[in-house]
């Protein structure tokens, strides 16, 4: 099967970004996005943690990766309430 490229419809316009960063540029994060960045860190924490215990395998990488991921999860939720309490 030919799969043939339309150059005729390319608009290179639509690739580039409409925002960008500057110092005017107010980021926010969401709850959401707490909540994910505290789930990779729980999950590196967990398994760092399983290391440094001494514990190795399949069952002990699910259960501190797991468990590490919905504390982050959790502790990111709460840091997100905390940082917007007063908004």
């Amino acid at each position: 099967m030919l799969v043939a490229l339309d150059v005729r419809r390319f608009d290179p316009g639509r690739w580039t970004f409409p925002h960008t960063l500057s110092a005017e540029t107010n980021l926010h994060m969401t709850q959401e996005t707490y909540r994910s960045i505290g789930a990779i860190v729980g999950v590196i924490i967990g398994v760092v943690s399983m290391a440094l215990l001494g514990f190795s395998g399949l069952i002990a990488g699910f259960c501190f990766g797991a468990g590490g991921a919905v504390l982050g999860g959790i502790l990111g939720e709460r840091v997100y309430s905390m940082r917007h309490k007063n908004r």
